[in-house]
């Protein structure tokens, strides 16, 4: 994938159903496989588009028919947390990452109280080293090497890539020095 993205995760939790489910249709054409595709919250479309995965946030949880769903699928499942109780329920889904966040202040979030690295770290170690950890919000060139420190798998980023003039190079600089 150009500039070394792992994955895109489709997220628009403002718009409405039917522009999401068709940016998904076009964008999981587009990739062809060539990068995965996670969908958020919405597994029935994750599954009737082929995507490689399906997110779901930290208040869906206790949904119950979700997480049969979700466990039975073959999608890659990752769930998002912002404590440790929810990091240890999230793991009940069997998922292959839990993405933790926001670490930093970010633009994506703006108001919403970081979470700081110490509590990423009491995240990282109160559920298994086999589940992917996937550190989100305020990740930069600059603060990359901190959270790297604190054991995650990887990084979700927005605002340092959608508001950078070279994305591809900014996006190869990230990939270089998270290590992966």
């Amino acid at each position: 994938m150009i500039g070394g993205v792992s994955a895109i995760q489709l997220r628009d939790i403002e718009g409405n159903a039917a522009d999401f489910h068709k940016a998904a249709m076009r964008l999981v054409k587009i990739l062809n496989q060539k990068c995965p595709l996670i969908i958020n919250r919405d597994i029935e479309l994750a599954l009737k588009i082929g995507a490689s995965g399906v997110h779901f946030a930290e208040s869906q949880l206790e949904d119950q028919a979700t997480k049969e769903t979700a466990i039975n699928s073959q999608l890659l499942v990752g769930i998002s947390v912002h404590s440790i109780s929810s990091a240890r329920k999230a793991v009940e889904w069997s998922p292959g990452y839990i993405q933790v966040g926001s670490v930093f202040n970010t633009r994506s979030h703006p108001g919403q109280q970081p979470l700081g690295l110490s509590r990423l770290r009491e995240i990282r170690k109160s559920i298994p080293s086999s589940i992917q950890l996937v550190a989100v919000g305020g990740i930069h060139l600059e603060n990359v090497h901190k959270v790297k420190k604190e054991g995650v798998s990887n990084i979700a980023v927005i605002s340092a890539i959608a508001h950078n003039s070279n994305r591809v190079e900014y996006c190869r600089k990230l990939k270089k020095l998270l290590g992966s």
